[in-house]
């Protein structure tokens, strides 16, 4: 039986070149995705989340989800799915409820069912936004590309964290 992760690293290793995502115009090789992966997840681990805790994605379906969601695996923390049609005093429940030390945003909207309720969430140490154009956000948010570039820079410091995880 292969986990998640297993089911990842077979398609890099026998369809390294093959598409794995088609998003719009943009194509993206196995390789390419397991890049991305492994960028985000090597950020959440340097950032301290570890085996076990939960991260909530609060966002439709889309390529961003499930590329949050294969990082989160690989960081061998578990996702919480969380319906973006939900009312702010849901999402605020399912995460202290979860105990979401992340929370995953698909845009504005979704980060404003948060932002008001913050002092509710003492688990929530960061909140990170899969689509925004804002500049100057709030110190406990991110960007997800911010979040990105920073885990490339990790990858070139420490190579090594991410495959330790993965491959644990």
């Amino acid at each position: 039986m292969y986990t998640i992760k297993d089911l990842l690293r077979r398609a890099v290793l026998v369809n390294a070149n093959g598409t794995a995502v088609v998003d719009g115009d943009e194509r993206q090789s196995w390789a390419q995705f397991q890049q991305r992966v492994e960028a985000i997840a090597s950020t959440l681990i340097k950032r301290g989340l570890q085996k076990g805790d939960r991260v909530a994605i609060l966002s439709r379906s889309r390529y961003e989800w499930t590329l949050v969601d294969f990082a989160i695996f690989g960081a061998a923390a578990v996702s919480i799915p969380i319906y973006p049609s939900s009312t702010e005093a849901e999402v605020v429940h399912l995460i202290r409820h979860g105990e979401a030390k992340i929370a995953f945003v698909e845009d504005e909207t979704q980060l404003a069912k948060l932002l008001p309720r913050l002092d509710e969430l003492p688990s929530l140490e960061r909140i990170v936004v899969l689509e925004t154009a804002r500049a100057g956000l709030p110190s406990k948010v991110l960007s997800l590309f911010d979040l990105q570039r920073e885990g490339e820079s990790e990858q070139h410091s420490s190579p090594q964290l991410f495959r330790e995880t993965l491959l644990s």
